[in-house]
Parts: C-alpha cells; sequence; structure tokens
C-alpha cells in the first residue's frame, strides 16, 4: 500500500480540508512537536497549547507548502517560537507577583545520567545547527527515520545525509563538550534516538484528533493568538534570513555594521592591532607609560584603541563570544594599579575582559547583544574567571551601555533579578531601568534596595556608583540618594560615595568631609601605610570635585617624606597624577 507523504496529506487536505490526511499528519508527528514543546516550557498545559499552536498554525499555511519542505524542520522551528510566546507571556503574567512556587519538572525519562546531563542544553545545542544538519537530526534521531529516508527528505542520496548527520553530531558534541559532557557521535545518537521524544499525553492526542483543524474554531483563544503570533513569526524569520542571504556586508560609511550571525562566523577573523598590541593583550594589560592611573584613565585609554581599530574590532569581540573557548589563548593579564577599586572588574581576564571590551566599545557593538546572553546563560567554564559567569556583573552593565532593548535582553535581564548574588540581582535590575525606564519591577528593586537598611551595605554602595557612572537621569531615585549619603560626614562614606553627591546631587561637601577625614588618619604620628595609600587613592577618585584638590595637595605633598617608602612614591605619583590633571 502506498504511504503517502507529508507533501501529498498537506496537498490533500489544503484541497478538501480532508480531515483523515490531516489526522494522519498529526499522528506522524504529534510526539515531535510535543517533546520538543515540553523540553522548552517544562509545562504540561503549555506544553499542549504549544502543540496544538503549532498544529492549528499547520492547517492554515497547508496551502503554501512546496514539494521539497522537509516538515520536520518547519514544525520544529515553529514549536520553538510558539514555545518562545508562550514563555514570553508566562513572564509578564508572573512578573508581578511577589513569590511563586517554582514548577518542578516532570519527566517520564528513565535514561542514564548521560541525558539528564545534555537535556537542559539540547534546545540551544539544535539551534547551532544549520538548517538541512537540524533537518537530518530531526529526521533520523526523533522520528527514526533511516538514512535513505532522510536522504530522499533532503533531496540527497543516502550517503550524502550519512556524513551530514556525522557533521551535525559533531557539532553537537562539541557544544555539550562545552558544558563539560563528554560524549562519543555514536553515544550522542543513541541518546538521541532513546530520549528525543517522550510519550504524548493520552488527553492531548485525544484532543488533537478531536479538533476541528479547519483554522482552529474551537481551540481556545489565547491558543489561537498563539498560533498567529507563530505564523508572524516564521514569516519574519523567512524576511530575515532572505535579507540575510545579501547582508553579511558592512555599510560602508555607515553607522550601523551587518555582522554574521553565529552560524556563519565559524572561522575567526583577523584580530585587529593598534601600537603594537593585539586586540586581546589591550582587554586585559596596563597602558604602557608607568606611573599611577586610575581605573577611569585606563578605560579611557583601552577604549581609544579599541575605537581606533573600529569595525574589525567589534567583529572579533563578536567571534570572541561566539567562540568564548578562544578568548584565552594568548591572554597577559596585569594586576590593578593601587587606585580606587570601584570598577575592578575592568581588569579580569579571560571572558569577563572582553565583556568589558564590548563595554568600553558601546552602542557601535549592539549587535552583539542577543550573543552575549547566550554566552552569560550558557554555563561555560571559563577557567580564567575565579566567579561563575552567570553572576558576573559585567554582562548586566555592558547590556546597558549596548542599548538593545528588545524583548528577548530585557527578558534575560529579569531571570537574574532573582540571582542569589544581591547585588548581581540588583544591578541586572538597573540595566533593565536603562534600557527601559518604564519597567516596573526593576525600579521598584532599585528603591527598595537604596531604601534598605541592611547591615550588608556593599551592594548599595555599588549601586550609588553604577548611578554615579551610568545613569544619565537618576531624578526617580534622588530622594533616596540623598538619604543614603545622608550628612557628609557620615563615617561609612566611601570616596565612590562623594564623587555620586557630586555627580548625582552636585555637593562637593561629602568629598572634602571625606578628605579631612581619611587626611586626619594619614598625617596623624601613628599613621599607618594602608591609610597614607587610602588617602592618596581617594584624592584621586574625588579629584573632580571642585575644591577638592587643594584640600588634598598640601598633605600628599608631606605625605611624600613618610617613612614607608612604597605608601611615600604612592602619594607622590597621586600628587603628580593631580598636577597633570590641573595643567
Amino acid at each position: 500500500m502506498h504511504v503517502q507523504d507529508d507533501i501529498e496529506l498537506l496537498q490533500k487536505y489544503a484541497k478538501g480540508h480532508a480531515e483523515t490526511a490531516f489526522s494522519a499528519l498529526v499522528e506522524r508527528h504529534l510526539g515531535l512537536v510535543h517533546s520538543a514543546a515540553w523540553r522548552q516550557v517544562h509545562d504540561p498545559q503549555l506544553a499542549e497549547e504549544v502543540t496544538q499552536a503549532v498544529f492549528i498554525a499547520l492547517a492554515r499555511k497547508a496551502s503554501t507548502f512546496r514539494p521539497g519542505i522537509v516538515l520536520p524542520a518547519w514544525l520544529y522551528r515553529a514549536t520553538r517560537y510558539a514555545a518562545s510566546n508562550v514563555l514570553k507571556a508566562e513572564h509578564r503574567r508572573r512578573q508581578r507577583e511577589s513569590e511563586v512556587a517554582q514548577m518542578q519538572m516532570e519527566t517520564n525519562s528513565t535514561s542514564d545520567s548521560a541525558w539528564k546531563e545534555i537535556a537542559p542544553f539540547l534546545e540551544q545545542a539544535m539551534t547551532k545547527l544549520r538548517e538541512k544538519d537540524r533537518a537530518a537530526v530531526l529526521l533520523r534521531y526523533f522520528e527514526n527515520k533511516s538514512l535513505a529516508e532522510v536522504g530522499v527528505a533532503l533531496r540527497t542520496t543516502e550517503e550524502a545525509a550519512k556524513k551530514r548527520l556525522a557533521r551535525a553530531l559533531q557539532r553537537l558534541k562539541a557544544i555539550f563538550l562545552r558544558h563539560g559532557v563528554v560524549l562519543s557521535a555514536a553515544g550522542l545518537g543513541s541518546l538521541l534516538s532513546a530520549n528525543g521524544i517522550q510519550a504524548v499525553p493520552v488527553a492531548l492526542a485525544t484532543s488533537m484528533k478531536a479538533l476541528p483543524l479547519f483554522g482552529g474554531a474551537s481551540a481556545a483563544a489565547s491558543t489561537l493568538a498563539l498560533a498567529k503570533t507563530t505564523l508572524n513569526m516564521l514569516a519574519w524569520a523567512n524576511v530575515k534570513n532572505a535579507a540575510a542571504i545579501g547582508a553579511g556586508v558592512l555599510l560602508v560609511g555607515g553607522a550601523v555594521g551587518f555582522y554574521p550571525s553565529q552560524g556563519t562566523m565559524a572561522e575567526p577573523p583577523p584580530e585587529p592591532v593598534y601600537q603594537g598590541r593585539t586586540l586581546r593583550q589591550w582587554a586585559v594589560s596596563l597602558p604602557r607609560g608607568g606611573g599611577v592611573m586610575s581605573n577611569e584613565d585606563i578605560q579611557n585609554l583601552r577604549q581609544a584603541a579599541l575605537i581606533a581599530m573600529g569595525r574589525p574590532a567589534i567583529r572579533y569581540l563578536h567571534w570572541l563570544v561566539l567562540h568564548p573557548e578562544e578568548i584565552s589563548r594568548g591572554m597577559e593579564h596585569q594586576p590593578s594599579p593601587q587606585a580606587s577599586n570601584s570598577q575592578s572588574w575592568f581588569m579580569s581576564p579571560g571572558v569577563p575582559g572582553i565583556v568589558m571590551a564590548l563595554h568600553l566599545v558601546g552602542s557601535r557593538a549592539r549587535s552583539s547583544a542577543a550573543d552575549l546572553v547566550r554566552l552569560w546563560e550558557s554555563n561555560f567554564s571559563d577557567p580564567d574567571s575565579p566567579r561563575p559567569l552567570s553572576m558576573y556583573n559585567g554582562f548586566p552593565i555592558t547590556l546597558a551601555v549596548l542599548g538593545d532593548s528588545s524583548p528577548p535582553i530585557l527578558a534575560a535581564l529579569h531571570r537574574h533579578f532573582k540571582s542569589p548574588n544581591r547585588l548581581h540581582g540588583v544591578l541586572c535590575a538597573f540595566a533593565a531601568w536603562r534600557l527601559n525606564p518604564q519597567d516596573a519591577e526593576a525600579v521598584d528593586i532599585l528603591h527598595r534596595e537604596l531604601r534598605s537598611t541592611d547591615p550588608e551595605s556593599y551592594p548599595r554602595h555599588a549601586l550609588l556608583d553604577t548611578f554615579s557612572g551610568y545613569a544619565t537621569n537618576a531624578t526617580p531615585f534622588l530622594s533616596e540618594i540623598r538619604a543614603l549619603l545622608g550628612r557628609e560626614t557620615n563615617p561609612n562614606l566611601q570616596d565612590t560615595d562623594a564623587k555620586a553627591a557630586w555627580r548625582l546631587l552636585h555637593r562637593a561637601e561629602p568629598a572634602k568631609a571625606l578628605l579631612k577625614r581619611l587626611g586626619e588618619a594619614a598625617s596623624a604620628p601613628e599613621a599607618t601605610p594602608e591609610e597614607v595609600n587610602r588617602f592618596a587613592a581617594a584624592a584621586l577618585t574625588v579629584a573632580e570635585v571642585p575644591g577638592a584638590n587643594e584640600l588634598s595637595k598640601p598633605l600628599l605633598k608631606k605625605l611624600t617624606s613618610y617613612p614607608d617608602d612604597s605608601a611615600a612614591k604612592f602619594a607622590s605619583n597621586i600628587l603628580a597624577k593631580l598636577e597633570q590633571k590641573a595643567d
């Protein structure tokens, strides 16, 4: 008996609304769609809604399919879009709730630990495959097609299909290896075959067969809306793909650069060189010239170098974000200078060094924001970073500076609002507010932190410093900032607080009070080298505040004769720096 292929069934349904034809398609591909939806939304009801939406979208688009389309690949892509929409809707729904019990993912899988290790990364890994490679994997391992059937579906030979599958498995293997999962290609194929499709709930299978698919008239309103949005996203993806064919270019003379997506940046572009240093050396090592420099001085020098390298620097930084395992090759690292340590994360090697290089490039590198989020949430293990990348504060601050306020970027920041690291969550809220000042949840988090009386005060001071450096309009928070700064004689006042008081409130008194307090300690007969260094570093930090240098210079001159040679030299260098700024 002739078994009708997918296109034949679609054409039959499109011409005569033959429910039997569509039911055959549903029965054939329901497992693929539902399993993919389940892995992405981790919720049985949402997975059912996504599944129904995808097949409604298929029914509405049935008449547009032409011979040669690989239906499982189309269904898989539609499932990704539908699941993405559902997750965004769920996030918005839960956003205003104070505490929501996290739902536990139920799994019907009895597979071994290897599957449990790769399952969280499978969907992201599949999106990194080329379209035909992904189609081959879906047909072979998710729908258990023979190599011959895969070849027919892809309009190629069985041998060519075999080679394509081998390349795809090697690519997936490499991606999983970055997450610490070691598998052979053969073992990976077996895992996918055994676990890729999960049992479809009986209720869903029954409802799908009973669902009138002539437009899905009896489906829930939310499901119909999801189907429509999914179709729109598929159409937009086709437009973007068509545009990308002719847009692997840079607009000469324009401000906007179109850079290849992660699928077209496999080979590294040339690493730019400026003044005899490679981009990566500029990213982590101190500028030449000696002497004491504040971190702001170092940032300015690095920024000038990166801007001088131009678009090749942006392209290379983007490539490093896509290939983080390549970042540390040839990287140098030097310790931070002895000055204000408020922004010491600018001195980090490895991934943090590249993230902050993007920060210095600024909005010119906006096209890398989405891939930067993927790196942030990828669980990549950076041997050069002492902290987990998932809690590295450079990510939210850099995203704020890049200026991409699209929903996926904002959603990523919101996912980190409840980070176990309090400061990280607060800085994510700051970044979300800077990108979208109407973000009510972010504004609420910032207000609460500035008002907090928690004995652990570092997050408040760090947030105040962040406002000082990045907020273009801190007006909504000025009352809290005034209260936090308090009286200028506050013994807990830090040099970054005093600088913030000047930048945000145009108040010079806190800086003067700080210098007076630290100066008394540094000039006392029993002063320690640490107290001398503390005063000198603060003098450099608040040098921009009117009247501060007049207070600090006389004492710095006196401290150049301090008995400890190291502290005396540091004071002398700071004094020279202040006099240079005055000139």
